[in-house]
């Protein structure tokens, strides 16, 4: 089942995503819900890597500490474990799960690139055409407790490294207007056990040597 979908995303997606379709191209897909999952909180990824020569899908997710509107947690650790039922979803159909901060795609996206080029290297032998060499490692950020998040709100870490490199919220919707319009537009859905965009055989990626 498929319907046409109208996404808008927020301004760091938006810019993370004319990055990604300029590393990987054909390979990025956006704006899709899984078929299974139709309750009132479907998974949606942030992005969608799939190639169709080796079957490898990506599900690359963009985290941020807290909401701007009512400057609450998001993504914590202490969540009742919310993102890593959602991980091994994913990851029970045969999908890699990338989770990025926020702060890590704003700062360094071509490092996050990588990331993502090493993943499809290590796990489908997946060439992306892409040199790194001199190109460092994203630098790690730790994840956060709710504690950690509104330490970061009252400290404006969210609004700093976005007005810093001009990606102000102030250009884009709020979290809570993006998930309401995520809750009321049409979108393409998506069966895991198929695969996205085309009839492919669930096979899990190969495991590391």
């Amino acid at each position: 089942m498929r319907c046409q979908v109208d996404t808008r995303k927020g301004i760091t997606e938006e810019y993370f995503l004319s990055i990604l379709n300029d590393w990987f191209s054909e390979k990025i897909f956006t704006g899709y819900i899984l078929e299974e999952d139709l309750s009132g909180n479907p998974y949606a990824p942030d992005f969608i890597f799939q190639d169709q020569g080796t079957n490898l899908h990506i599900d690359i997710e963009i985290d941020e500490p807290y909401t701007t509107e009512f400057r609450e947690g998001i993504h914590c650790t202490d969540d009742d474990g919310f993102d890593s039922a959602r991980d091994d979803y994913f990851n029970a159909y045969g999908w890699i799960v990338i989770r990025f901060a926020e702060e890590q795609i704003v700062t360094q996206p071509f490092e996050c690139c990588k990331r993502i080029a090493e993943e499809a290297k290590n796990w489908a032998k997946l060439d992306c055409g892409r040199n790194f060499e001199g190109m460092s490692n994203v630098t790690k950020i730790a994840c956060w407790n709710f504690q950690d998040a509104r330490k970061l709100a009252n400290h404006k870490s969210r609004e700093n490294y976005l007005s810093k490199y001009d990606l102000s919220h102030d250009k884009t919707l709020n979290n809570t207007a993006i998930e309401l319009h995520r809750s009321t537009m049409h979108r393409r859905v998506i069966n895991p056990r198929s695969r996205v965009l085309a009839t492919l055989q669930a096979i899990p990626p190969k495991e590391k040597k």
